[in-house]
């Protein structure tokens, strides 16, 4: 779970210093620069540890190479819907829609299978989580210029399809895990689509993309709160309890308006109670003793 922590924090930092400051094809742009440059920085460190003489190689099999290709659309839905909801609606009520909904998709996920007995009392946290999301997406809509309905509507829909599609990957991620698939593997195989798609994207926009002095920086900044964090967020994943992790990464958008307001960003009183709000009920539900829950 402290990989998790760790991987949130980093991404916060990361949003805070993107935050109002690059557009949108500055968005695909660092999609592909991060997401690239993992598939390149991992498929060389997978490589240098299959040469090691006490390196322990196991092959994909069937399962994972399934699941990476789930996981791979999964990533693909996440971040390209997610980056079109900014272009309809702000950006902290699309951020609060895509992770305030996780836990909800991740609860619904283990409540499917017949073989699982989901523990109902996660249902509330969830449910509590997911209101504060909204009430907090509807007052970051209020603070801003408020576009045409149907935009707004469009965006909650995609965000909210981002924030299932992100759902997903934390149960694909921790299947995963069973399957013995390294994260460094996974890392190196589940952004292809994603940054194939964005490179297309760029691929129209050419005139837009700044000076290489500007691609450097976006490249820079991307490498240390997207790509490491993301392979941080991977060990994590795999490794603790699902919907626990889900409700930690539903802090993430409280943490990116902590990260924006501490770099100059404006502070709002109510926007910051509603903002303790939505970490404290994460916090408190991952600070009770519950040791053991059923494998996702």
């Amino acid at each position: 779970m402290v990989c998790v922590v760790v991987a949130v924090v980093l991404q916060a930092v990361g949003n805070g210093l993107f935050d109002g400051r690059i557009s949108s094809t500055d968005s695909f742009l660092i999609s592909f620069l991060a997401f690239f440059s993992a598939a390149v920085i991992f498929n060389a460190v997978g490589a240098l540890q299959r040469r090691g003489a006490t390196a322990a190689h196991v092959a994909l099999g069937h399962r994972g190479r399934r699941l990476l290709v789930q996981l791979n659309v999964a990533t693909a839905v996440t971040f390209l819907c997610f980056y079109l909801s900014l272009s309809l609606m702000p950006s902290g009520a699309a951020s609060f829609l895509e992770a305030g909904v996780g836990p909800l998709v991740i609860f619904a996920l283990l409540a499917i299978p017949r073989h699982t007995n989901p523990a109902w009392r996660d249902l509330p946290a969830a449910a509590l989580v997911f209101g504060l999301a909204c009430v907090s997406a509807w007052r970051f809509y209020q603070d801003s210029a408020p576009g045409h309905t149907s935009a707004l509507l469009a965006g909650s829909v995609l965000a909210l399809v981002a924030g299932t599609s992100a759902g997903c990957i934390g149960l694909i991620s921790r299947r995963l895990g069973e399957a013995q698939v390294a994260p460094v593997t996974v890392s190196a195989h589940r952004f292809h689509l994603t940054y194939i798609i964005a490179l297309c994207v760029l691929a129209t926009r050419t005139d837009q993309l700044g000076s290489p002095g500007h691609i450097g920086q976006l490249w820079l900044i991307s490498l240390l709160t997207v790509t490491i964090p993301l392979f941080v967020l991977q060990i994590g994943l795999q490794r603790s309890d699902t919907f626990r992790a889900g409700m930690v990464m539903s802090c993430l958008p409280a943490c990116t308006y902590l990260s924006a307001s501490a770099l100059g960003g404006e502070f709002d009183v109510p926007t910051m109670t509603l903002m303790v709000a939505a970490v404290a009920v994460p916090a408190l539900f991952t600070m009770c003793t519950r040791r053991s829950r059923p494998a996702a």
